[in-house]
């Protein structure tokens, strides 16, 4: 199944790129924070920010897209194990240390692909 994110890793891994960063478009994500991600990724694969780290970061939030992001935080965390933030797309990942063949057995194009993703990725 190709989806954009697939489409998107192909084109980074053909052109030679060692890391592909990725972030929502709806102003959530902090730009600034692009280079504590690249210098955190001297250390790891996949460095994941999180929109929990600051208790005021989703104020803007309507009740319901709250629910849905605590709620996808809660079963990520308790069913699957993983502490961090898998609901979000504000990623860096190193594709000099990931082999191209993992994104392919992702087989979502819903929004399950942030958390499907990384629990692959983590395994």
């Amino acid at each position: 199944m190709y989806t954009l994110f697939t489409v998107l890793v192909n084109w980074a891994y053909d052109h030679k790129f060692s890391t592909l960063i990725t972030m929502d478009c709806d102003f959530t994500h902090q730009p600034e924070s692009i280079p504590d991600f690249i210098n955190n990724s001297k250390n790891y694969d996949i460095v994941v920010g999180s929109r929990f780290m600051f208790k005021k970061s989703l104020c803007e939030w309507n009740l319901f897209r709250k629910a849905m992001t605590f709620l996808g935080h809660f079963l990520t965390k308790n069913c699957l194990k993983m502490t961090y933030d898998a609901t979000g797309a504000y990623r860096l990942y190193r594709l000099d240390k990931i082999p191209r063949r993992v994104f392919h057995i992702i087989n979502s194009a819903t929004y399950s692909f942030f958390s499907k993703s990384l629990y692959i990725l983590r395994r």
